[in-house]
């Protein structure tokens, strides 16, 4: 028998061998367990970005840092002398604030930052009011928090928009035609925009990990702090605060990530207006230069674009995680039964308690509401109401 045939079929032999050894030892459901979501991951994830690292590092046929220098030198992208964009100017009656145009890297950060900043307060704001108080309706405004969740990708922006168009919105025809509590007609869009449609999205995220916090915090903690001496803001700032810093940083952490990849808020305020600073956004410039593309192919520009925005997606991710992580938490004591620390409230605290939650639940709610409307009336093109 010629070698040719001898050899696969000794490779065939020592492949069954093999296998049935390992047969023995090796769980067949834990293997499928992990090759599945290791195909999907190397297919999904790692093919693509390595065809980013290839365009965005190549130059002339060689490795370089081209790309990302001419990317860092270019005012488009990064100015830190605002050239354009409104911040509370006033032409006539009207107020403009559309943000200021730094360049679309600056631009990002700025929006991300803001955004996160904003709710991180709300959510903190509102987790605190849920868990610790208890008054009439505690539950509903539970459910209400969780509806600026259901996003409509694009929509939401679009109808926020619309919401402060200056002649024909209705918050402007609300407060400023009807109530005279505006000075001036309100045009928020642009940049500005962009981060108050995030801000109304993502807050509840932020809420929902802070109030998972305050709920496992050990009471006999705060307690003892009482039985120290420290009460109201010093024991938020001192024993509650700290204690629920974890919750609150893996909320912002998502929030800052998500505002940075966000694409459904920019296109919705370009639908809405064209407004040129809606698309001085990264994640904006890369889904443009990707529609724009011949063939399937993105320029080596627009591919270490998408390699900065990754890594300071991870960049913040890794701050913030490093922050935590310096500090040691105490949640929950092991075994026995504790009651949580519910305060009942009344009076005038209670009116602010619903002034304050009856506002952020409407408010953040209008995206939402605004989006029904669009699909069973004709609001699209009609004046202020339907």
């Amino acid at each position: 028998m010629k070698l040719t045939y001898i050899l696969p079929l000794f490779i065939i032999f020592c492949v069954i061998w093999m296998w049935k050894i390992w047969r023995r030892h090796i769980d067949l459901f834990i293997i499928g367990l992990y090759l599945i979501p290791l195909v999907f991951f190397t297919f999904l994830f790692i093919l693509p970005l390595s065809s980013l690292f290839l365009a965005a590092f190549f130059y002339g046929g060689k490795i370089s840092m081209y790309w990302f220098t001419s990317i860092f030198t270019d005012t488009f992208f990064i100015n830190f002398q605002p050239r354009t964009g409104y911040m509370f100017n006033v032409y006539g009656d009207t107020m403009y604030i559309w943000g200021l145009d730094y360049g679309v890297i600056l631009n990002t950060i700025i929006v991300a930052l803001m955004t996160t900043l904003f709710s991180s307060i709300l959510g903190l704001v509102t987790a605190f009011i849920l868990a610790r108080y208890d008054f009439p309706g505690k539950n509903l405004f539970r459910i209400l928090l969780y509806v600026p969740m259901l996003a409509t990708p694009f929509v939401n922006a679009y109808v926020l928009g619309k919401l402060f168009h200056p002649t024909s919105g209705l918050i402007n025809f609300i407060f400023y035609d009807l109530l005279h509590l505006f000075p001036y007609r309100i045009d928020l869009n642009g940049l500005v925009g962009i981060s108050l449609a995030q801000i109304l999205s993502y807050f509840p995220i932020v809420y929902l990990n802070v109030q998972a916090s305050l709920i496992n915090i050990d009471p006999s903690l705060e307690e003892q702090a009482e039985n120290l001496g420290a009460k109201g803001f010093s024991l938020f700032r001192r024993i509650t605060f700290p204690l629920a810093l974890p919750g609150l940083t893996a909320g912002m952490i998502i929030t800052f990530i998500f505002s940075m990849e966000d694409l459904s808020a920019p296109i919705g305020f370009i639908g809405y207006s064209g407004n040129p600073l809606a698309k001085k956004v990264m994640s904006y410039y890369i889904f443009q230069s990707f529609s724009e593309a011949m063939r399937g192919v993105i320029t080596p520009e627009t591919a270490a674009l998408s390699l900065i925005l990754l890594s300071f997606s991870i960049f913040g991710f890794i701050m913030i995680k490093r922050y935590v992580s310096l500090k040691t938490y105490a949640s929950i004591s092991r075994g026995g039964r504790w009651n949580p620390r519910v305060k009942r409230i009344y009076g005038l605290r209670l009116f602010v308690v619903y002034v304050f939650l009856i506002s952020i639940a409407i408010f953040a709610s209008l995206p939402q509401i605004g989006t029904i409307l669009l699909a069973i009336t004709d609001w699209i093109i009609s004046g202020i109401l339907p």
